[in-house]
Parts: structure tokens; C-alpha cells; sequence
């Protein structure tokens, strides 16, 4: 009978973080499509169109695999605002009232490709929209032929998605410690007035815009 020999267990080298805690911000361009240009004979007022915006949020990251992993978190973003008036016609005018801000939860995946001292990575998923100022957002038409006005006051339920793609590299500052820079591209899927019943209005835009991000990576639950 062979003898019994010890076996001497040897740590795992697939051992890694399974979550990071990302607080990060970002400015951006924000793009109104169509463009205002094309209304511009019907424009009396459209201000903070195309600005400069910003989002500030966390992000909650869990990975499958040392390469691969889920994200998701809170966001709050300023799209730009869309602050004016719309003639139609001599008989119908619009007047915009909307904040363009939001509170985004993202929802999307990311895969690395790690390096000595830094980690490149690609993400692609969506944002899910809600409107951060209910009530106080709100379009207005004023048809003086009929002698009708109708007011839709944007609520917090309204719900909106965004195509959400970003690419970026991480520097290792620490153990489990991160600084994270990424550009990043969103485009909305769906217009910035979403109600069927103001299927009318003569300037419903979608937003899209690029933009510069960083911030912090806590990582942690290693196993």
C-alpha cells in the first residue's frame, strides 16, 4: 500500500476584487438633435441649448471575472436647458420650461484589459432617465385662434433611456485605490418631452453629448 503524503495547499492566483465604490464627476458638450438652427425663422427665445454640462455620481461595480464586470449606481446630470418660445404660427406659440437635469441610474457592462500599473477598459449599456425637477419643468401651448392653452408639467416618473458608451484607463495610486479618466458618449433613445398626448410639439429634440470623466476607485471583497 502506498504510503499517505501530505498535500500542501497552494494559495489561488485567480483571487481579485469582486466590488469597487467609484465617486466620479464629469463635464461634457450637450448637443440638441435637431439642431435650433433649422427653427430659427419660429424662435423667439431658446436659450441653454448645446452648453456645457456636467454629472456628478457614484458608481457600484460588480466583477464575474477579473476582467469583466457589471456597473451600476446614481447619477446627477445637466443635459442643458431648453428655456424659450416656438411660433408654429400666427395662431400657436410654445413656451419651453425644462431644466434639462436628471437622475440617472446606469446600467451597463465593462471589460479590462489590465497593464503594469494601470488598467485600459471599454463599458457600453444605458442610462435610465428621470426627470430631477418635477413640477417646475413644463411646456405650454397657447393656440390664440382656438383660444386653448395646454400645460404638461414634466413628472419624476417620466422615464427615459440613453445609449451610455465609455473607454478609459485606471491608475493604480494604493492597494485596492484607483484614479480612473474616461471619455465618454451618450445619445437618448427617446425625445426630451415624452407624452403621446404632445405628439404636436413643433421642437421635441433629442440630447446627445460627449464628455471628460474622472474620479476615484475603492475596491474591496476580494476572494
Amino acid at each position: 500500500m502506498a504510503p499517505n503524503v501530505p498535500v500542501t495547499e497552494t494559495p489561488s492566483n485567480t483571487a481579485f476584487p469582486r466590488f469597487a465604490l467609484s465617486p466620479w464627476g464629469s463635464f461634457a458638450r450637450s448637443i440638441h438633435s435637431p439642431a435650433p438652427a433649422q427653427l430659427a425663422d419660429q424662435v423667439d427665445r431658446l436659450g441653454g441649448l448645446n452648453e456645457w454640462i456636467g454629472t456628478a455620481g457614484v458608481r457600484l461595480e460588480y466583477a464575474f471575472t477579473p476582467r469583466l464586470a457589471v456597473i451600476t449606481g446614481l447619477q446627477y446630470s445637466n443635459k442643458g436647458r431648453l428655456q424659450g418660445t416656438i411660433r408654429s404660427s400666427p395662431e400657436v406659440n410654445t413656451d419651453y420650461a425644462v431644466s434639462g437635469s436628471y437622475l440617472e441610474v446606469p446600467l451597463s457592462m465593462k471589460y479590462e484589459f489590465p497593464q503594469a500599473g494601470k488598467t485600459f477598459y471599454v463599458r457600453s449599456g444605458v442610462l435610465v432617465q428621470f426627470n430631477a425637477r418635477a413640477g417646475s419643468d413644463r411646456v405650454v401651448m397657447h393656440d390664440h385662434g382656438l383660444k386653448e392653452m395646454s400645460t404638461l408639467a414634466l413628472s419624476s416618473s417620466s422615464v427615459g433611456v440613453a445609449l451610455d458608451l465609455g473607454a478609459g484607463v485606471r491608475f493604480r495610486l494604493g492597494r485596492g485605490i484607483g484614479l480612473f479618466i474616461e471619455p465618454s458618449y451618450q445619445y437618448a433613445l427617446s425625445p426630451v418631452v415624452k407624452n403621446a398626448a404632445f405628439d404636436r410639439l413643433p421642437y421635441n429634440p433629442r440630447i446627445h453629448s460627449f464628455g471628460l470623466g474622472t474620479g476615484l476607485t475603492f475596491q474591496f471583497g476580494s476572494r
